[in-house]
């Protein structure tokens, strides 16, 4: 799993450490949002965490569905700004602004289980903080080292991860760090091209 590093890479403060913020934004994004996701567990954690008001969901992209269990969570507590729609282009700049994304998936479901999302890898390469929700293929990621892990399927545990963020937003910068080496050492481009050149060369003989 790659990205297109000449959007995806880090501001330049951004492998530094910072210190702690009064707003602290949470940020999300997809377009599908299919059941694998697990979008309504991300909203019932903004419900929970509706009474810190230092914590803002920015959630971009929707469908009909998705925009009325939007809404629905923002009439609950959630304070969540939605953002209809990003150029991809532009995505980088959202995820550069925010203080920890959210690259799950969530959900829980069987495929779930099996994906590593590719908005995980664009967060690390940007060298931004991320919760992975926990399953079959996330052994690379380590709790609190190079990501957040968290439970699928379980808002409450989501809620709880991200309060940890807020309240330990200097260990932030360490994750953010590490998470960038792990996207550095395990999903860049360099590391494809090896691989892919290894293939070759084995096939050519």
């Amino acid at each position: 799993i790659g990205t297109d590093e000449k959007l995806f890479y880090p501001a330049k403060a951004a492998l530094k450490k910072v210190k702690a913020k009064t707003k602290f934004r949470v940020f999300y994004y997809g377009q599908n949002m299919t059941p694998l996701h697990g979008l309504s567990y991300l909203l019932e954690a903004a419900v929970k965490l509706g009474d810190n008001k230092q914590i803002e969901f920015v959630i971009a992209g929707s469908n009909k569905n998705t925009k009325k269990d939007i809404e629905a969570a923002k009439s609950l507590g959630a304070r969540i700004k939605h953002i209809e729609w990003v150029d991809f282009n532009k995505l980088p700049n959202e995820i550069r602004k925010s203080d920890l994304c959210l690259g799950g998936p969530f959900g829980a479901t069987i495929q779930a289980q099996m994906v590593v999302t590719n908005k995980t890898t664009q967060f690390m390469a940007c060298a931004k903080p991320v919760i992975v929700g926990k399953n079959k293929i996330s052994k690379v990621f380590i709790d609190k080292k190079n990501c957040l892990l968290v439970a699928q399927g379980n808002s409450q545990a989501l809620a709880n991860k991200i309060q940890w963020a807020f309240n330990n937003q200097k260990a932030l910068s360490t994750v953010a760090n590490n998470g960038f080496q792990t996207y550095t050492n395990l999903f860049s481009q360099t590391v494809i091209n090896k691989d892919c050149q290894l293939i070759l060369n084995r096939l050519a003989n």
